[in-house]
């Protein structure tokens, strides 16, 4: 008699990167080089804190290695490099360096209109 546990055990470690059914992985045949400045700054700050490289714009923070306590570490060195600060709840929405890069840009330009509007009302 076959042990099927066994068999779907194997079955399960040897799936093919795209079969692979967890939601955060990411097939090496989609590495993707960042793009632009902020992804760049982020893979920078990544490299530094997972001392992991490559790292591309679709690889995602908890994939690589990272957790929750990594994530607090990580959003320390965000607001030394960009001057902003990301809620947990918008980290937590989108983990891929692409993503976080949004997140971060919107979060900046949020900022920007945010001053623009106080130096208005300050100017009345």
């Amino acid at each position: 008699m076959k042990n099927t546990n066994n068999e779907q055990a194997q079955k399960t470690l040897n799936l093919a990167d795209d079969e692979c059914p967890h939601p955060l992985s990411t097939k090496p045949s989609t590495f993707q080089e960042p793009q632009t400045i902020t992804e760049k700054q982020i893979v920078t700050l990544l490299s530094q804190l997972l001392n992991r490289q490559p790292i591309g714009r679709n690889d995602d923070f908890f994939r690589l290695g990272g957790n929750s306590l990594l994530a607090v570490k990580f959003t320390v060195s965000i607001i030394g490099a960009f001057g902003i600060r990301i809620p947990p709840r918008r980290f937590y929405k989108g983990t891929t360096v692409a993503e976080l890069a949004q997140t971060i840009d919107s979060l900046i330009e949020e900022k920007q209109q945010l001053e623009e509007k106080q130096q208005l009302e300050e100017g009345k």
